[in-house]
């Protein structure tokens, strides 16, 4: 995946980028710097956000299955 092709993903689904992060269990910098295009995308991540696009993982199936807290409203967006 290109990181084009990754911020289409981002924006399609109308994402933050915390929201990309709490996804794909990872932190804001790890997805500037594979939108940057600096570090590759992991295999992992592509999985999660096309499953998460074409609606194979729903909002409230993440909610119940992420362990971590729900991001909250950040100015970080695309």
């Amino acid at each position: 995946m290109t990181p084009l092709q990754f911020l289409h993903l981002i924006r399609r689904n109308k994402l933050r980028r915390i929201d990309a992060a709490w996804i794909a269990g990872t932190s804001v910098r790890h997805i500037r710097h594979w939108l940057r295009g600096d570090r590759p995308i992991p295999q992992y991540v592509e999985l999660l956000l096309r499953a998460y696009d074409e609606k194979l993982l729903t909002d409230e199936w993440l909610i119940k299955n992420i362990h971590t807290p729900i991001p909250v409203r950040t100015t970080d967006y695309h």
